[in-house]
């Protein structure tokens, strides 16, 4: 049994094609003429719809062939790393959203982008050099070139990035990646790969110094993500959220008791959550309503049921420019902590 050419393959679409138009023409067909075979006249109406949906169907045919499709093992790597904004979203509207980014200073060609998705560097293709400045003048230089920046799909394939980048250039990929992976990776993994590439780096100064530059160089090996020290680093991210996650269960199930007071102002603020006076005073306002510190924690706001809506009057929910180190530090006692969405404030 010999294998389907292309001549094969284009044959079948032409036969599914013919099959899905006389299926719609079947529908429009009007009443049967008298001495007929039983095959009725087609209107111009039922052509025309025949026609629109033979259209349709192949209009979703190309757009599936251009569509990434993450395989199990790479949503998997996203939803670990990945912006809290990105959670439910679809990977193709992920990819298109942070191509047409203002953040994005790079040439975001859909290989890079769908590379930089599950931060396949390395063995996978991506480079940091990818995540250069394109200046105008390289831009028409390279117009010629042939970068479908529409096809997602893995038929596209990732171009080499530059064989022998320049220092300047080095240092301007990386803040590059920086500013990109702020908006498309959560903060605590940002800050911890920086922390992994500083430290990579300092490593490559030291070989230089005891074994010399040629041994320095194979430090480009351990730019993976099988490398022990990024592991090393992930790990104690997710440790740190299970301890908290522990913590607050904990304090749900072991409530500590009420202290019986006079006065409501003697009441300690860390039995009952509520805000000191001296601290509301300078919480951000959003007109007259103040914001709700139990919004920004990883415990959230429930808003009694109503999304979007703080469960006390007077309290709003929205992102404030900056937040008090006392506020901050009493999200973390009574509400879990900031959400990864807050961490930056």
């Amino acid at each position: 049994m010999t294998d389907l050419t292309a001549s094969d393959t284009e044959a079948d679409d032409a036969a599914d094609a013919r099959a899905v138009r006389q299926q719609v023409l079947a529908f429009g067909q009007g009443p049967a003429a008298p001495g007929s075979n039983g095959v009725g006249t087609t209107t111009p109406a039922a052509a025309a719809v025949a026609e629109a949906s033979f259209s349709a169907v192949d209009e979703i045919r190309g757009r599936a062939s251009t569509t990434f499709r993450p395989t199990t093992l790479e949503q998997q790597i996203h939803n670990a790393i990945g912006h809290p904004n990105h959670q439910g979203k679809d990977a193709q509207c992920i990819l298109e959203c942070a191509q047409q980014a203002r953040e994005t200073c790079f040439r975001a060609a859909p290989p890079i982008l769908r590379g930089a998705f599950d931060f396949g560097f390395h063995i996978r293709g991506l480079s940091v050099m990818h995540f250069v400045r394109e200046s105008h003048i390289s831009t028409m230089e390279t117009s010629g070139a042939v970068v479908n920046m529409t096809d997602f799909s893995r038929k596209n394939g990732l171009q080499p990035a530059a064989a022998e980048p320049s220092y300047t250039g080095l240092l301007e990929a990386l803040t590059n990646l920086r500013h990109f992976g702020r908006k498309f990776y959560n903060a605590a993994t940002v800050d911890r790969l920086l922390l992994w590439i500083n430290m990579k780096l300092g490593k490559f100064r030291g070989l230089v110094i005891s074994v010399g530059l040629a041994a320095a160089a194979r430090i480009t090996d351990e730019f993976t993500l099988q490398d022990s020290l990024l592991s090393e680093l992930l790990y104690d991210l997710q440790k740190a959220k299970l301890d908290k996650l522990t913590a607050m269960i904990e304090a749900q199930q072991h409530p500590s008791p009420k202290v019986r007071s006079k006065g409501k102002e003697h009441q300690p603020a860390k039995l009952t959550g509520r805000i000191p006076k001296s601290m509301a005073r300078g919480l951000p306002k959003q007109g007259s309503q103040q914001h709700c510190l139990k919004h920004l924690s990883m415990m959230g706001c429930s808003g009694n049921g109503t999304p979007g809506q703080c469960f006390a009057k007077g309290r709003a929910h929205f992102r404030p420019t900056a937040l008090s180190s006392e506020a901050k530090d009493h999200t973390k006692q009574h509400f879990g902590d900031l959400a990864p969405e807050f961490a930056d404030l």
